[in-house]
């Protein structure tokens, strides 16, 4: 052994016993280093860390190749790139900063790690620590942290999508957890419930949404809690009511399905309430006008003979009358011509309500065109009841009507049938009733004359010759 190789190792057992006790005290793993980059001595930790034995390290240049062992290659050249092959060139490693690199062990695997140096005051001049620390649970504490974040900001995104979507549709849409208090409330059920959404939540579905049946005015049983039970979309019946915090009410229509967890168990429910105020709204005007006169919103024929026809249904059960008035206004058509059309259908509007002032709430006056109007008078005990009414309608009609500055008097001729003994349906009766009307109008008007089977008779046979004149006159027209 030559004198340099023993004055090495004298160097080396010098420095070991200097900081060897000191080293394994440190909890990272230490190396150090002399100026020339050559390793001279490392800790139990760093023996442990890298799984290499003291003896495979101490003497290894890391300025050169064998820095690969212990530092993945494509760090080790920026490693070697920095030094500390110098005392100039250390500051490059900037000294008493960490730097994050990629270890290699001895088996191959790989491992981060944080790499500070400092520096060492000897008798031969500067050294340098390396404190190694491994940093792998710390990075894949860093790791997991950005995935969450990255997982959290996606929710985040998706909830935010969910949200505006939900607050922009416009139906109302409400979610529950599994015992039926809310969770969610987006705008539009805000709005429809008056409830916000920091009120309601926790709050009970039945005590939120409060819907009843209009018919009946019952509540309706809870459909999140069905939705639930049967695990199935289920619908309200229709006709239903939500009556909002404030009292009002809406009408409205909607689906109720149940929410599963990842197990595919019910977890909650969520209800889609739609305002459908404005259809139903249409659906009774269109119905109204079906069944009503356009000029002075009287039942119409359709509905007249529904009325009369439950009437005689309620009249047979319970032994009463039924009373059908035909009333013809004297001298209409004259107005109507000579003042003109808008006049007229003034006259009408004004008499319709001259005419609904002398009836009961049980009654119904229909107009059935031009000068025509009905009246059907239901469970009547007596004939003198309808008597009595006919004589208030009369009255009413003679009263003046003042019209766009006319003045204006106009009288009526009322035909009256009953049930049973004059007809025993709707078509009947009305029939007969205008028969008699013909019989009020023939023994000088302003009367009424209730129906007797022989003016039948008169009317057929006035009928008969009616027909045998418009038979001869188109006769006489063709030869």
């Amino acid at each position: 052994m030559s004198a340099n190789d023993l004055n090495a190792e004298k160097h080396l057992a010098q420095v070991e016993g200097r900081y060897r006790g000191l080293l394994d005290a440190v909890p990272d793993a230490m190396v150090v280093l002399n100026q020339s980059g050559e390793i001279l001595l490392l800790n139990l930790q760093a023996e442990k860390q890298f799984g290499y034995d003291r003896d495979e390290l101490v003497g290894q240049d890391v300025n050169g190749q064998d820095v690969k062992k212990i530092i993945r290659e494509d760090f080790a050249k920026r490693l070697l790139a920095d030094g500390p092959g110098s005392a100039a060139s250390a500051p490059a490693l900037q000294m008493g900063r960490g730097r994050e690199v990629i270890a290699r062990r001895k088996d191959g695997s790989e491992f981060p790690i944080e790499l500070m140096l400092s520096e060492l005051e000897s008798d031969d001049g500067i050294m340098f620590a390396a404190a190694v620390r491994d940093i792998s649970v710390r990075k894949a504490a860093e790791k997991h942290l950005i995935e969450r974040r990255h997982m959290e900001e996606a929710l985040f995104v998706e909830k935010e999508r969910a949200q505006v979507t939900l607050n922009s549709i416009g139906d109302a849409v409400a979610c529950t957890d599994i015992s039926g208090n809310i969770t969610f409330l987006n705008k539009v059920a805000e709005t429809m419930t008056g409830w916000s959404l920091q009120e309601a939540a926790g709050r009970s579905m039945t005590e939120v949404f409060r819907i009843r049946d209009d018919s009946s005015g019952e509540t309706i049983p809870d459909p999140m809690e069905m939705a639930i039970k049967y695990d199935r979309t289920v619908h309200l019946p229709p006709n239903c009511i939500l009556v909002r915090r404030d009292g009002a009410e809406i009408p409205i229509e909607d689906s109720v399905a149940p929410i599963h967890n990842r197990d595919g168990r019910a977890s909650g429910a969520v209800i889609v309430l739609r305002d459908v105020s404005a259809g139903r709204a249409l659906t009774r005007q269109l119905t109204h006008s079906a069944q009503h006169d356009f000029l002075t919103g009287l039942p119409n024929r359709l509905l007249l003979n529904d009325r009369i026809s439950q009437a005689i249904a309620m009249a047979a059960r319970h032994k009463k009358k039924v009373a059908v008035m035909f009333l013809d206004l004297d001298g209409f058509k004259h107005i109507n011509d000579s003042l003109g059309h808008q006049i007229g259908d003034k006259v009408l509007q004004s008499v319709a309500k001259l005419l609904l002032e002398c009836m009961r709430e049980s009654d119904t006056l229909s107009r059935q065109g031009g000068d025509e109007f009905i009246t059907l008078l239901p469970d009547l005990e007596h004939r003198e009841n309808a008597a009595i009414t006919a004589e208030k309608l009369l009255q009413a009609t003679t009263n003046a009507l003042s019209i766009d500055q006319h003045r204006l008097r106009i009288t009526a001729s009322i035909g009256v049938s009953l049930y049973p003994e004059d007809g025993l349906d709707a078509s009947t009766l009305i029939k007969n009733a205008d028969i008699a009307m013909y019989q009020a109008k023939k023994n000088g008007r302003q009367k009424y004359q209730f129906f007797k089977p022989e003016m039948a008779v008169r009317a057929e046979e006035r009928q008969s010759v009616e027909e045998d004149l418009r038979r001869a006159l188109a006769d006489n027209e063709t030869t």
